[in-house]
């Protein structure tokens, strides 16, 4: 399965977690609602309809977030972010998002703009993860 294809369904998805291992970042993440005639592929989608797993950014280049580059690792600011823009090149993935606390933590108003630069990368699709908010 080639998760580029799918890139534009990742739009009003959303990123349920960040683990950033020394040069690897795995996001597991999750798109809006499919229908069987936007898959390409024999692929097995969530209860929710929609593709669900985590994406393996291998020997991670340059991390910026709101255009500075961001030396620490790369974590969650919230329970959960929204995906409001998601562009995918070669080696080099673009998130617009918005994060999201739920009750009973109190709300915010936060939104990154996270660019990753990377090697190799590879989507492993997981629609049974769990989602601790779902």
């Amino acid at each position: 399965m080639n998760i580029t294809e799918y890139a534009s369904y990742f739009h009003d998805g959303s990123i349920i977690h960040i683990d950033h291992l020394d040069s690897t970042i795995l996001i597991s993440m999750e798109t809006s609602e499919l229908s069987e005639e936007d898959l390409h592929d024999d692929v097995e989608l969530s209860e929710q309809n929609a593709l669900k797993g985590i994406l393996h950014l291998e020997n991670v280049k340059s991390l910026s977030v709101d255009g500075s580059p961001l030396y620490t690792k790369l974590a969650m600011l919230a329970d959960e972010a929204n995906i409001l823009r998601f562009e995918f090149a070669k080696n080099k993935v673009r998130f617009f998002v918005e994060w999201i606390n739920f009750p009973p933590k109190k709300e915010i108003n936060l939104y990154s703009d996270i660019i990753i630069e990377f090697d190799n990368f590879f989507w492993e699709n997981s629609p049974h993860l769990p989602d601790p908010f779902r």
